[in-house]
């Protein structure tokens, strides 16, 4: 290629220099040599398809980084906030109406988390370097509609969990420290400062979560809960390590009961807990059967309703590395049983139903990149579900559902050619409605 290159640049030069001047064309080619670098580099530094690999597509897998793609409600339950591919939008709960957030930027936008008072607050990827060495994650802010853009911190290139205060006045992300350590990061969206909170043992965070009077984060630290006050930055112990890996805490609307998932090394099972923040009650709310276990717990705000998913593993050893960062899941499923279930059960752990069923993937790795199919969340008026479709050929991508898995409305959809376009909320029908008990 580079002699080719070489080729065409001298054969554009006039004959005198072609032939009158001696060690010219050893001198071009060292130039171009040195300047090849530089060619390249700003080559890889775009985004689009480069040779049949889609840069931009890769970005997250690359950087250990995940992309959230649960739907985000409004607290007043009028909008959806979803991140799509690369992309942040918003969508009215009608279906009619359907915007970029935030607005005229381009892509590089990921897992957005909102506040009560409307702000968004969501990660802007920004690709530096040759195959992104020197790229970071920034934190910014930006209002519903997409207007009033604000950066909030510079994150760097390794983060997790990013969760915006129901206040919104700060940020928390799991990220590492100049000496390596696992640390939350929280950024002041009043004064743009930053603080880091480490921990006494080395964490690998599993997932953070604002008290509901954003004095308190509550983190898992993979084999433990954790309460911190980030006032004095003191850690309490919630729930104990008793080497078991915990899983996907969600903290009830009315601040009452956290729930997680954890999985039993003892007896190879899966089941579901419920604890009270200040950790002296501890309850268990659903046993799976023997080889299930559950992760991407979610509430209802009225507290009567859960929704999980339900998968087989194959190791009877979870370790970091089956954790998918590109797609913010488990991808050790066993090839024999790939499936992912979604379920729906009250908070009791009565009445287990199956909403959801995606075949799943039996290659791990193809399981990472394809990521989690189905994202969901519940509507504040805990009547409805929204469904994130992650195929990146569904033609229905988000829609929304009763709680039992029927009704299904169209939000956004993509045409013929690939484009989103609002779904109006017309009628569709989807893999729902099955019935059954938990696995």
């Amino acid at each position: 290629m580079l002699r080719h290159f070489i080729a065409r640049v001298t054969f554009g030069l006039p004959k005198w220099q072609k032939v009158g001047c001696i060690g010219c064309g050893a001198a071009l080619a060292t130039i171009l040599l040195l300047l090849l670098p530089i060619f390249v580099i700003g080559i890889l530094n775009f985004t689009g398809p480069i040779g049949g690999y889609d840069y931009q597509g890769a970005e997250l897998i690359e950087n250990s980084v995940g992309a959230v793609r649960t739907p985000r409600w409004t607290s007043d339950g009028q909008a959806i906030v979803v991140n799509i591919g690369n992309a942040i939008y918003g969508v009215s709960a009608d279906g009619n109406d359907l915007w970029r957030i935030p607005k005229q930027r381009g892509g590089h936008q990921h897992s957005p988390t909102l506040a009560h008072n409307g702000r968004i607050a969501y990660l802007q990827y920004r690709p530096y370097g040759s195959f992104g060495r020197l790229s970071r994650y920034d934190i910014e802010m930006v209002d519903l509609n997409g207007d009033q853009v604000e950066h909030i911190a510079y994150v760097g290139r390794r983060l997790r969990h990013p969760i915006i205060s129901p206040d919104g006045a700060f940020v928390a992300f799991g990220t590492t420290s100049d000496t390596g350590k696992s640390v939350i990061r929280v950024a002041s969206n009043r004064d743009l400062s930053s603080f880091d909170i480490a921990f006494s043992d080395e964490c690998y965070l599993g997932g953070l979560i604002w008290s509901n009077d954003s004095k308190q984060i509550i983190a898992v630290c993979h084999l433990h809960i954790d309460s911190i006050n980030i006032a004095n930055n003191n850690i309490t112990t919630i729930v104990p390590n008793t080497g078991e890996n915990i899983l996907t805490p969600v903290l009830s609307k009315d601040g009452a009961a956290i729930y997680f998932s954890r999985f039993h090394f003892s007896n190879y099972t899966g089941a579901i807990y419920a604890v009270s923040p200040d950790g002296v009650e501890e309850n268990l709310v659903l046993s799976l059967e023997p080889n299930w276990m559950a992760f991407q717990v979610n509430v209802s705000y009225d507290g009567n309703a859960l929704t999980f998913v339900a998968v087989r593993p194959w190791r009877k050893v979870i370790e970091p590395r089956d954790y998918c960062a590109a797609s913010q899941h488990y991808v050790f499923v066993d090839p024999n049983d790939p499936r992912h279930l979604t379920y729906v059960v009250n908070s009791d752990g009565t009445n287990p139903r199956i909403i959801l069923a995606d075949a799943g993937v039996a290659d791990p790795a193809d399981a990472c990149e394809r990521g989690l199919r189905y994202w969901t969340a519940w509507a504040p008026n805990s009547k409805r579900i929204a469904v994130y479709d992650n195929a990146p050929d569904a033609p229905v991508v988000l829609y929304t559902m009763a709680a039992d898995g029927t009704d299904a409305r169209v939000l956004i959809r993509r045409d013929d050619d690939g484009e989103l376009m609002p779904g109006y909320a017309e009628p569709f029908a989807t893999t729902a409605g099955a019935t059954g008990s938990a696995p």
